[in-house]
């Protein structure tokens, strides 16, 4: 057996060591035989809901942001579990651009949505390097997540705000649900039903904490702003998520609602993963990310297998970008077609289980579930004698020279 398979077999035997209070997380090797179904896409313009909260700047549903169609995961089987995961796209990208990280939430357990909204321009762009104290960041956020006109330099229609989308959706999917005289999916537990007068939705009509919110890019930042100022079931972020302003003189420091000491989501599962981009210390872009909650950075490294369990709340790859003029260190993390297969290869991952990301992504999911009713966790080391066997078999990966079997042989005379 070559190192790399040990160290492969490693992981599975380490992710299979389940312990009496909770099943294993699903096992890496397992998804062909059990991928998410795709329950649909969703027309967000045709979901909007009726009053003067509801503008849009979509006349017609189409393929661009921010018109087009979210997307909807299931689990297959009954491995179904809270929290439900909401994926926030990148700038100018679209819930089709990620179906491969959609169907990994969904294989953890979790039914998993592609949100559109209107992502159209970056925070960066928009905003340039403000000076600290103008909360130009905070404002773009805040208008692109709840609608309110909040900004100068962005127009989001209320109903193209992340508030007002999720919450169309949730209700045209429990519709759909019940449609049969059955509550199978509970969509109706995520969200309030608002009064038919509203003329503005209320961040409380969505029970952002039974929500792990997860984005990537500008759909990060949103994230780990939405985690930061409302408590959610989780947070998971897919590089980038901070912003930073000039104290004067051309000094960058973390935007005012970054250092904000108060975390609604504090003790809440916090992930984040990002690109290194060949620098050294890895995850420069990312040094703000222990204020927000995510630990200290660099992290784990998810290029030298096995992954940690449990796993770090902060981690980077240094994988090579696809060969595609297209693709780029940071769209490798997330996007269709841009996620490689390994941390060498230019080749695009076709599906989820092909990306080299695929496992750790997979394995920080699973451990994001801390509401009641969670089941399927990444599992922490066991004692003796199975950590043994773990122990050894993460040498021989190292090592390169082993066999397997001795590795069980040895730790039986433990």
């Amino acid at each position: 057996m070559q190192p790399d398979s040990l160290a492969r077999a490693a992981l599975v035997l380490m992710l299979g060591m389940a312990s009496p209070a909770s099943a294993q997380c699903p096992d890496p090797s397992g998804f062909a035989s059990a991928p998410p179904v795709l329950l649909g896409t969703y027309d967000p313009v045709a979901l909007l809901v009726n009053g003067s909260d509801e503008t849009s700047a979509c006349l017609v549903a189409g393929p661009d942001t921010p018109c087009a169609p979210h997307h909807v995961y299931l689990p297959s089987g009954t491995r179904k579990q809270p929290p439900t995961v909401v994926f926030l796209p990148g700038s100018g990208m679209e819930p089709d651009k990620h179906d491969l990280v959609l169907q990994t939430a969904a294989y953890a357990g979790y039914r998993a949505i592609g949100l559109a909204y209107d992502n159209r321009g970056s925070v960066g762009s928009l905003c340039g390097t403000p000076a600290c104290g103008a909360q130009c960041a905070e404002n773009v956020h805040l208008e692109r997540v709840t609608g309110q006109d909040t900004s100068p330099v962005t127009v989001t229609a209320a109903g193209d705000a992340i508030l007002s989308r999720l919450y169309a959706l949730l209700v045209a999917l429990h519709m759909q649900d019940v449609a049969d005289g059955t509550n199978d999916e509970n969509w109706d537990s995520l969200f309030v039903p608002a009064a038919p007068a509203a003329t503005m939705l209320d961040m409380a009509a969505i029970r952002w904490d039974r929500i792990l919110v997860m984005g990537f890019s500008q759909g990060a930042g949103h994230a780990a702003y939405i985690a930061k100022t409302w408590q959610v079931g989780g947070v998971m972020i897919l590089d980038t998520g901070s912003d930073s302003c000039d104290e004067g003189g051309g000094t960058l420091r973390a935007a005012d609602w970054v250092l904000d000491p108060t975390n609604a989501s504090g003790d809440r599962p916090h992930f984040g993963a990002g690109h290194a981009r060949g620098s050294a210390p890895p995850l420069a872009v990312q040094s703000y990310w222990p204020q927000l909650g995510f630990g200290a950075v660099p992290g784990e490294n998810l290029d030298v297998p096995p992954a940690a369990i449990p796993p770090q709340t902060s981690a980077y790859t240094d994988q090579a970008p696809v060969a595609d003029p297209d693709c780029t260190e940071h769209s490798s993390m997330a996007k269709d077609g841009c996620m490689p297969t390994s941390s060498t290869s230019a080749l695009a991952a076709t599906s989820p289980d092909a990306a080299h990301l695929f496992e750790p992504y997979l394995l920080r999911l699973c451990e994001a579930c801390v509401a009641p009713g969670c089941t399927l966790r990444a599992r922490r080391l066991p004692a003796l004698p199975e950590r043994g066997v773990f122990v050894l078999l993460l040498a021989m990966a190292a090592a390169g020279g082993a066999r397997l079997h001795r590795a069980r042989r040895m730790s039986h005379g433990r």
